[in-house]
């Protein structure tokens, strides 16, 4: 598979599992006031340093449950020191962290952010990080841990609110890593989750994904250099 057929896939998977959770009927039923809750606790927790408490909210899993240490190849056998000083570790849990804060931001459309949850849940798959699911809502767990540990008013209202987020978050990771963590073809993934796709959405989807690679390939030929890009 090439770059433009990986980058027209994700585009369509992005597509395909926003409409897909349109047409759901599970959604996270939050008022206004549970929005300002969770956007406050949120911004208190990081306090502008993403990279510092996703590192003290892996240490706190790794604590509390060791073997999720086994999954990450870089933080294997290591102490909290030696983990500080690995790049990938610290890229890692700031990556994790910036996509919690995407949901936080977009609490009130998460449509928009489902198909980014359930493309992380895909790499998290048998093809990818190879992470057991039972092992996703352990996170969650140090998380909040560490939020009431670190702030008074953490109280069972916020407790509550932010179990009922990260089990969101949990449920869009199994429905990618379910779809995608085997990286199927994305029209096979279509066939096999409907009973009515016949031909003509297998055209449709088809022209779709060759029109997107022709789109790429129009941007290649015109920006593809920083000298196309200076004289255009």
């Amino acid at each position: 598979m090439t770059d433009f057929d990986h980058i027209a896939e994700s585009m369509l998977i992005q597509l395909w599992e926003r409409v897909r959770f349109i047409n759901e009927g599970t959604k996270l039923e939050l008022a206004p006031s549970d929005m300002i809750v969770l956007r406050l606790s949120w911004t208190s927790f990081v306090a502008g340093d993403l990279s510092n408490r996703g590192f003290e909210c892996f240490l706190r899993m790794f604590k509390n449950h060791p073997k999720t240490q086994e999954v990450f190849e870089f933080a294997r056998g290591t102490d909290s020191a030696q983990m500080q000083n690995s790049s990938r570790l610290l890229f890692h849990v700031t990556r994790v962290m910036k996509y919690i804060g995407k949901v936080v931001e977009n609490l009130d459309s998460l449509e928009d952010v489902v198909p980014m949850l359930r493309q992380l849940g895909g790499r998290h798959g048998t093809a990818g990080y190879n992470v057991p699911p039972e092992y996703f809502p352990f996170f969650g767990e140090a998380m909040r841990q560490l939020m009431k540990e670190g702030s008074k008013n953490f109280d069972d209202k916020k407790e509550k609110l932010w179990t009922e987020l990260y089990t969101f978050i949990i449920d869009q990771l199994k429905v990618g890593q379910k779809e995608y963590g085997s990286q199927k073809n994305l029209c096979l993934l279509m066939k096999e989750g409907f009973k009515n796709w016949d031909d003509k959405k297998e055209k449709l989807w088809t022209e779709l994904y060759t029109f997107i690679i022709d789109q790429l390939k129009v941007g290649q030929k015109e920006y593809g250099s920083t000298k196309k890009m200076a004289t255009t």
